[in-house]
């Protein structure tokens, strides 16, 4: 049940996850731009001597999210906020998505803990709290397209998108009609010709 001027999704995690549990999310959001962006290609884990969350991006992870967050820029108002994974290589995705539209209007970049794991409700009360009009998030698969699944289709597990790293998705979230709109899904190798035609 949706009440007016609320966005309030349910999400039901099946039983066979580990955490599964049922969330009730109900709060009030202004109309909103979210982009979703996976952080670009990383060193593999068995070549990285560091733990996870300390895996860069490789020299060619850089070039290819540098060139995505180029054609990202050439289609899209730069954001007021951009939140990312404290993960070092969604923190790199973000910085080089930041410096593309350094010749626009720069965003303000924020670190979100939330933004590590799973914890949707978290992800939208956040989300929320930042009263920003439009947000670029950053972040990891398959937290990303559950995540979207859950605001397009009221349940995190029930689209499944083929999400590769340094992809974007963008989504209108509409409070009258507590439903989110799908505006456009671009492929990082769109998006990488994209900024090499400006």
């Amino acid at each position: 049940m949706f009440e007016p001027n609320s966005f309030s999704p349910s999400l039901t995690r099946p039983a066979h996850h580990l955490a599964a549990k049922s969330f009730n999310i109900h709060f009030k959001l202004a109309r909103v731009q979210l982009i979703l962006m996976r952080h670009g290609p990383a060193v593999e884990r068995d070549e990285w001597p560091g733990d996870d969350a300390s895996r860069s991006l490789s020299i060619e992870g850089f070039q290819k999210t540098r060139a995505a967050a180029h054609g990202l820029a050439s289609v899209s108002v730069a954001p007021s906020l951009i939140a990312s994974s404290p993960k070092i290589r969604a923190l790199q995705t973000a910085q080089l998505v930041q410096g593309s539209w350094k010749w626009k209007r720069t965003p303000q970049l924020e670190e979100w803990p939330e933004l590590a794991g799973d914890d949707f409700p978290a992800w939208l009360e956040r989300l929320h709290a930042t009263k920003a009009k439009s947000v670029l998030i950053v972040g990891h698969e398959l937290d990303l397209s559950r995540f979207a699944s859950l605001l397009l289709a009221f349940d995190a597990d029930t689209l499944n998108i083929d999400w590769k790293k340094a992809g974007a998705l963008a989504v209108e979230l509409d409070p009258g009609s507590g439903r989110a709109t799908l505006l456009w899904m671009m492929l990082p190798r769109v998006l990488r010709s994209l900024g090499a035609a400006q």
